[in-house]
């Protein structure tokens, strides 16, 4: 079981975390409040030497004018910021954080937390939602229209039709006439070939016909077997056209079913896609202190870089030394106030 650090009798899940509290403003004024404040600096200044204070530099050269800042970045700045005053405003801000390490309105027990919660989201739910939305728009803006699959029909040009012969017809019937003669004689008065398309794929068959008088006349069948016309038709073509006619029509139907599952697919795919970005950028935001962790998994370089920038600004270049400084010497920070008796380590 790891080790669990007791500070004045609270227990913290994690070292991190407890670096975490001792770096904000209730961490400090909780060690003023006690009139340690003494042991506390000295605690400090042992490993980071004096925080804060930094030596004059030359001013720097002049630079370009930085890029503007992607709407991504804004929007994971202004969550970081925000984050920040809950952090600050909220007790024991740790204990009611979500899955996505933000502070959690649902799990706050008492009515000063729910106003300081809905003061500062209050003041940055708007900002970033205008953000949110010119983002969604530019996307849609900036996304290839994506081009609409269409049903291909089948031509004559894409077919192949069986010969008419005995040997390589699917069926034929005979029948009998008489001859001038007064003779019989037999004769085909019916048969059917295959039509298929280019994959040698039955679409339907062709029924030749003949009478006793040697007209000819024809009639066509879906790939089912059901005639198409129950009259036949005059001339080839118009069986031909028939039977296309029929595997169009039912194909057409078929691909256009197949088209909506896989519009209905790609949408919940699209849905689950932005759903995880969502919760990675609410985890990129979850404290102002993973900015001081680089590199991370939760935060690129960029986004670090712009997130310690704003909360830079917001709590003034001497406070933001000194968080950075604890932050970045906290487990040296840690072991020099356990050996002071500030703080104590719990291994079960």
């Amino acid at each position: 079981m790891a080790c669990i650090p007791v500070y004045k009798g609270k227990r913290f899940p994690s070292t991190e975390k407890l670096i975490q509290y001792l770096s904000t403003e209730e961490g400090m004024m909780a060690h003023l409040a006690d009139g340690k404040d003494t042991e506390f600096i000295k605690a400090i200044e042992g490993v980071v030497g004096a925080a804060g204070k930094t030596e004059p530099t030359a001013a720097p050269a002049q630079q370009a004018a930085p890029a503007p800042a992607s709407l991504a970045d804004q929007i994971a700045t202004l969550r970081a910021k925000e984050q920040a005053e809950l952090d600050r405003k909220i007790k024991n801000a740790d204990n009611y954080r979500g899955a996505d390490g933000r502070v959690d309105r649902k799990k706050l027990n008492n009515n000063a937390d729910r106003a300081a919660y809905d003061e500062v989201s209050g003041r940055y739910d708007k900002p970033i939602s205008d953000l949110l939305a010119q983002q969604k728009k530019e996307e849609a803006a900036t996304q290839p229209t994506p081009e609409v699959a269409q049903y291909v029909p089948l031509t004559v040009k894409n077919i192949e039709i069986g010969k008419f012969s005995k040997d390589e017809a699917l069926d034929y019937e005979t029948d009998e006439r008489e001859l001038d003669s007064g003779r019989m004689s037999e004769y085909i008065s019916s048969m059917t070939v295959d039509v298929m398309n280019e994959d040698g794929e039955s679409v339907g068959n062709l029924i030749k016909l003949k009478d006793e008088e040697g007209e000819t006349s024809w009639q066509a069948t879906d790939v089912d077997g059901n005639e198409l016309d129950v009259d036949g038709f005059i001339t080839k073509q118009e069986a031909v056209q028939a039977i296309l006619d029929a595997h169009n029509k039912q194909q057409a139907k078929e691909f256009a079913k197949e088209q909506k599952r896989l519009a209905k697919e790609a949408e919940k795919k699209a849905a689950k896609a932005a759903k995880t970005e969502q919760v990675q950028t609410a985890s990129k935001a979850e404290s102002p202190f993973t900015a001081f962790d680089l590199p991370s998994e939760s935060m690129s370089k960029e986004q670090g870089r712009k997130a310690r920038a704003a909360l830079k600004e917001e709590v003034g270049p001497e406070e933001f030394k000194r968080m950075e400084n604890i932050h970045r010497n906290g487990e040296k920070m840690l072991k020099e106030m356990e050996s002071k008796g500030l703080i104590k380590i719990d291994c079960p």
